[in-house]
């Protein structure tokens, strides 16, 4: 089986999402599957690769906006020639990390049109900061608009509503189970 992971932001930028990616996809090569990390380009990075936990990596060209925080895709040559290799494997599934960004809509929509089943998972629980003034509330309008894109393909979600939900219907099935 082949996994593909989307994530706008993967190693060595460090934060949760990276990490939590990365550590998907181990767990994916370790079970004795192939996973495949679709991410930004970063500089003197190669844009294809198989890493040494034997995760294929593709690096896709972007713009940095707000220093590399959000990334948004740069479509052009290199764009298109990446992207036809990553669709012309067989993918089994789909994991598109966070609903903002401009590759998350972009790869939902794709899987969807592929017919390859697909999951998003959600790491926030508000709008990306972007302060209160019209950067602000172009921010929170641009969030709502793909949030909308990505729920238009029916992929089933997760995020922390849905683990704090599942979190405290575990807890009291255990209560409910002692009790008896």
């Amino acid at each position: 089986m082949t996994i593909c992971y989307f994530s706008a932001q993967y190693l060595p930028t460090v934060g949760g999402v990276e990490r939590y990616t990365w550590n998907l996809a181990r767990r994916t090569v370790a079970a004795g599957h192939r996973a495949i990390v679709v991410t930004s380009a970063l500089p003197n990075l190669p844009e294809h690769e198989i890493d040494g936990d034997g995760i294929e990596i593709y690096r896709l060209p972007v713009w940095p906006v707000m220093n590399g925080r959000f990334p948004v895709i740069k479509p052009g040559a290199r764009f298109h020639a990446l992207t036809a290799q990553i669709w012309a494997q067989k993918l089994d599934f789909c994991v598109v990390q966070t609903r903002m960004y401009t590759q998350s809509v972009w790869a939902a929509r794709a899987a969807k049109r592929r017919g390859i089943p697909l999951l998003v998972i959600d790491h926030s629980t508000g709008y990306m900061p972007m302060g209160s003034g019209l950067l602000g509330a172009c921010g929170r309008l641009y969030e709502q608009v793909a949030c909308r894109m990505v729920r238009s393909t029916g992929a089933p979600g997760n995020g922390p509503k849905v683990r704090q939900f599942l979190l405290l219907r575990t807890a009291a099935s255990r209560h409910q189970n002692n009790a008896r």
